[in-house]
């Protein structure tokens, strides 16, 4: 099964733990948070509460009911200038040493 495949079956609640799980990542730095959610192109003055955040970050991701657009949210998260430049330094330390440095 391909990568949109698998994105497509999952569950409602899948969908959901995914979008949350990319949160949590920045649950002990609030300026990192502030960055992502102004990076996703997320409106803080939508807020009333703090405790309104993960409610609304899938509201943001909703494509309608009952799914939610986790590609689009993976992507956000992968193309976060920290989290790309990780991925590429990954990917250039794995391909150190393939013959003629391809």
């Amino acid at each position: 099964m391909s990568d949109p495949e698998l994105l497509a079956a999952l569950t409602l609640q899948e969908q959901k733990d995914v979008i949350i799980s990319i949160l949590v990542n920045f649950a002990d730095d609030g300026d990192r948070l502030i960055a992502y959610l102004d990076h996703i192109g997320f409106d803080l003055g939508a807020l009333t509460s703090p405790h309104d955040l993960g409610d609304a970050v899938l509201g943001h991701y909703r494509i309608k009911a009952g799914r939610y657009d986790v590609d689009r949210a993976c992507n956000d998260f992968a193309s976060w200038p920290p989290i790309a430049a990780e991925i590429s330094r990954r990917m250039v330390k794995k391909t150190k040493g393939w013959p003629n440095d391809l």
